[in-house]
């Protein structure tokens, strides 16, 4: 999955009612933008109300998909931190 299909991130770190959105809505960037070599997307969180703790995010993509009554299909990818160190 790449950047250029519809998508929502939701990036928190102490409580995930306190968010910063990044999104694409198939032609607009909010809260994000695209790298000049459109390989890279930039996502500048600089907001003070997401508290202390590990920067972490959860993705949605909206995918076409002609199964779904909607021809929507929300493909969800569960929480975990920005910078996984681990892998």
């Amino acid at each position: 999955m790449g950047y250029n299909e519809p998508f929502r991130f939701f990036y928190y770190s102490a409580s995930k009612s306190r968010y910063h959105m990044a999104s694409f809505d198939g032609q607009n960037y909010e809260g994000c933008r695209m790298s000049e070599d459109g390989q890279t997307l930039i996502v500048p969180v600089d907001n003070k109300d997401l508290g202390v703790g590990i920067l972490m995010v959860y993705r949605h993509y909206f995918l076409n998909n002609d199964m779904f009554e909607d021809n929507i299909c929300d493909r969800f990818v569960p929480a975990k931190p920005v910078m996984d160190t681990t892998s």
